[in-house]
């Protein structure tokens, strides 16, 4: 990992549960406003809303509980920072239990294949 991470920001779309976690440098406001515009407004384009309550914290929690458990059952093949990103993947493609359908499938119409083979 970078010296220079000291914070990690998640965004999550409520919409479709599609999450993103990127590594920070500082919390300034620049600094996390630049990582906002850079990682998600050029991505999805600019949120209606930016909030941070308590109900948004609360899915937050529910999702942390997922990716933690998901890091630790392959923690014996890497560092979880190496395993971060196909995590991401694989928690995205996988069917929401309120819904059925994946946030991957919400985001793009079609669910992303698992790249395991590849790995």
């Amino acid at each position: 990992m970078n010296a220079d991470v000291r914070k990690w920001s998640k965004n999550l779309y409520r919409a479709t549960g599609w999450p993103e976690i990127f590594a920070l440098k500082d919390i300034f406001a620049k600094t996390v406003a630049k990582n906002l515009h850079v990682s998600w407004i050029v991505r999805y384009g600019c949120p209606i809303r930016v909030n941070n309550r308590p109900g948004v914290m609360g899915q937050w929690r529910g999702f942390i509980g997922l990716l933690k458990a998901a890091l630790m059952a392959r923690s014996d093949q890497s560092t979880w920072v190496e395993e971060l990103l196909t995590v991401l993947l694989g928690l995205r493609a996988a069917p929401r239990s309120d819904t059925g359908v994946s946030a991957a499938e919400l985001v793009f119409g079609k669910n992303v294949k698992n790249a395991r083979r590849f790995l």
